[in-house]
């Protein structure tokens, strides 16, 4: 039987306070507090034992909310992860982002962020989250679609930058940045499988070395 959990949350309320107009009103950062909270503890909890294993009773458990309180902030399980995928490859940009804007020159800036993202991408909750979960659960073309968005389209970008400096010799800079993108997961997985960091690293920089002139 379908149960409609927005609903039943504010049947919830209605019981607690006897109608949703006289429960307490929360300031508007209250409420994103609580909704970064619930997102950060569910993103622990999913990077430690995947999705699978993931219960929004345990989360609303370790938040101190009710899972009303959860199903207010996330439609459910699966919307509930999209948002913990979201957020873990933003920061993952914004990490690639640091590293290539302290490098002297574009093509410094691109191998930095490469070899940033090989690097932090070998975290327990990266592989978990991103390269395991993340295509199970939400589909492949939902995961390329945030791949390209917050990884994939900074390639992409910085590609374009090198072909109109004349630094690199690539006929198509969208293609060569999924090409490297997907390259670079893959030795992200076979590092984590147990492959070595520096050999992974050093194919990485010759397929780099491939692009210039």
């Amino acid at each position: 039987m379908y149960v409609n959990k927005k609903y039943t949350y504010a049947l919830y309320l209605c019981q607690q306070y006897g109608s949703i107009s006289a429960m307490p009103r929360r300031r508007p950062e209250e409420a994103e507090q609580t909704r970064r909270t619930i997102l950060r503890i569910a993103g622990q909890m999913c990077a430690q034992s995947g999705y699978d294993q993931l219960s929004l009773e345990d989360v609303a458990t370790a938040a101190s909310v009710t899972r009303g309180a959860v199903y207010h902030h996330f439609e459910n399980k699966k919307g509930l992860f999209l948002e913990i995928v979201r957020s873990e490859l933003d920061a993952m940009g914004a990490q690639i982002l640091a590293a290539a804007e302290v490098a002297p020159t574009r093509w410094d800036a691109l191998v930095a962020g490469c070899r940033e993202f090989l690097r932090k991408s070998q975290q327990r909750g990266y592989q978990q989250l991103i390269l395991t979960d993340a295509p199970a659960v939400l589909g492949i073309a939902t995961w390329n679609e945030l791949d390209y968005r917050y990884t994939t389209r900074s390639l992409v970008e910085i590609l374009q930058e090198l072909k109109s400096d004349n630094a690199i010799a690539v006929s198509d800079p969208e293609a060569s940045a999924e090409a490297l993108s997907g390259a670079m997961n893959q030795l992200s997985r076979w590092v984590a499988a147990g492959g070595s960091e520096d050999s992974a690293i050093g194919t990485l920089l010759m397929l780099l070395d491939s692009f210039r002139r």
